[in-house]
């Protein structure tokens, strides 16, 4: 009896360890969406913070933009002309970058 149960709890576990196709992860791994926070803590939070506070070498506080979604996602894409570089390229396509704009645009509702 003692084995049946320990088969059933191995099976259950292994079921329950495959779980969905989709995963949150980076970009390029097959069936995966891109993940804003780590996107972001890669490539943003040098200059912008953790927090999106920081404002490093003239660098924005983007706690207190104003911007629009697809406003943020168009300096996201192509960079500013005061240093930001553009950033569509490095993240990887449309998809990274609109799951980091979202998640900038928490940073902003978290002060509103």
């Amino acid at each position: 009896m003692v084995l049946k149960n320990g088969w059933f709890i191995l099976i259950l576990f292994a079921l329950v360890s495959c779980g969905s196709d989709v995963q949150t992860g980076k970009s390029g791994e097959r069936g995966s969406l891109p993940d804003g926070e780590t996107l972001y803590l890669e490539n943003c939070a040098t200059c912008h913070g953790i927090d999106g506070t920081l404002g490093k070498a003239g660098s924005k506080d983007l706690t207190k933009t104003t911007l629009q979604v697809h406003e943020l996602k168009k300096i996201v894409e192509v960079g500013t002309s005061n240093g930001m570089p553009r950033f569509k390229e490095i993240l990887g396509g449309d998809a990274e970058v609109e799951a980091v704009v979202h998640y900038i645009m928490g940073f902003k509702r978290i002060n509103e």
